[in-house]
Parts: C-alpha cells; structure tokens; sequence
C-alpha cells in the first residue's frame, strides 16, 4: 500500500506541475515551447497540456483505489 500511497501523491503532483507550466510558459508567454522546431508548436503545447490532465487523472484514480483498500481492509 505504501507505494501506491507515493505514487498517488506523485503522479497527480507531477501532472499539475505540467498543466500549470505548460499554461503559463508555453500558452500564456510563449517564452519557450515544447518542440520550438515544429511547423506548428501550438500542437505539441496542447499535447503537453493534455499529458498534465492525464497525470492528474490517473493520480486520482490511484488515490481513490489506495484510499478504498485501506477502508476495506480495516
């Protein structure tokens, strides 16, 4: 139970970390994008975005999964 505790409180972390960044840096600033050499960078920021989402989805998943282990195992 302990890794999924870790990757629970990891993986949605990491996601928001991505969703945030990727907002401000890439969609918001521009300061830098995920891949500058693109013929169209819009796309692989969106994907990025989308990767955030994703992280923090599944996060959630792992924590609702842990969370409902522990309760049944009490």
């Amino acid at each position: 139970m302990v890794a999924g505790d870790f990757l629970g409180r990891l993986v949605p972390r990491l996601g928001l970390f991505n969703f945030i960044e990727g907002g401000i840096d890439h969609l918001i600033l521009g300061v830098h994008h995920v891949n500058e050499f693109a013929p169209n960078p819009m796309t692989y920021d969106l994907a990025f975005q989308g990767s955030g989402v994703i992280l923090l989805v599944v996060g959630w998943m792992i924590i609702r999964s842990t969370t409902t282990k522990l309760r049944n195992s009490s």
